[in-house]
């Protein structure tokens, strides 16, 4: 038994000792993302229109006079018909390709400490499935709370299913989705279909056999350790 103790202590400090992987701003005074809104609506053509309403502040922090963004490439996803607007004013990108990742930077003059972004894209979608880039500021939240809110609309009679990315933490009925972040991801990806999702999905089966081995596991070493002691 006194290994089953030791084992139970090692397991509890390691759940404390977790890495925290949520991207917080550093303490030194540096530009933040303070708040975003994305709304990703698919339309009649299977394209997703995408509409973010970013606010940074801090922004008389920013060096080069460059406000700067990332979109991930994933899934060779290119997104069309991009507007960025900070403070009202329309603004083009200079972008520099990669293969995994673009960047983009704008001209932005770093003489006010707030910066309202207003983007607009579109992407072409995959058939029954959102996977969509992310136009992300390179600016990190405090990372203390959920400053972002991801609003997702598929067509109507639709449902979204809880195999997707990020994970929905309270599944609601019907064609949309409203999802509190501590930051915004660098894609999202959302699968839906005519039909209302069963209790077992994908991810719910895949979740109960790795919980039931674990106990399987976890009670056949207690059992053992038990006989040994008595032995």
């Amino acid at each position: 038994m006194k290994k089953f103790v030791f084992l139970l202590s090692i397991i509890f400090t390691c759940c404390f000792m977790l890495p925290d992987y949520v991207k917080a701003a550093p303490k030194t005074p540096q530009p933040v993302l303070q708040k975003a809104v994305i709304d990703v609506v698919e339309d009649v053509n299977k394209v997703a229109k995408v509409t973010e309403h970013i606010v940074v502040t801090n922004t008389d922090l920013i060096k080069n006079q460059k406000f700067e963004f990332t979109l991930s490439r994933i899934n060779d996803l290119d997104v069309e018909n991009l507007v960025i607007k900070i403070n009202g004013e329309t603004l083009t990108p200079d972008i520099n390709k990669g293969k995994a990742l673009v960047k983009l930077s704008v001209p932005f003059k770093n003489d006010v400490k707030e910066a309202n972004v207003e983007a607009e894209y579109t992407v072409a979608l995959k058939k029954d499935c959102f996977e969509v880039p992310m136009l992300v500021p390179i600016y990190a939240s405090m990372g203390a709370e959920s400053i972002v809110t991801l609003n997702i609309t598929v067509p109507e009679g639709m449902y979204i299913y809880s195999n997707s990315f990020p994970v929905v933490p309270h599944m609601e009925e019907g064609n949309h989705e409203t999802i509190p972040m501590a930051n915004i991801p660098s894609h999202i990806k959302f699968e839906f279909g005519a039909e209302k999702e069963g209790f077992f999905n994908e991810f719910s089966v895949i979740s109960y056999v790795v919980f039931f081995a674990l106990v399987a596991i976890i009670a056949k070493w207690i059992y053992t350790e038990i006989n040994s002691d008595k032995n």
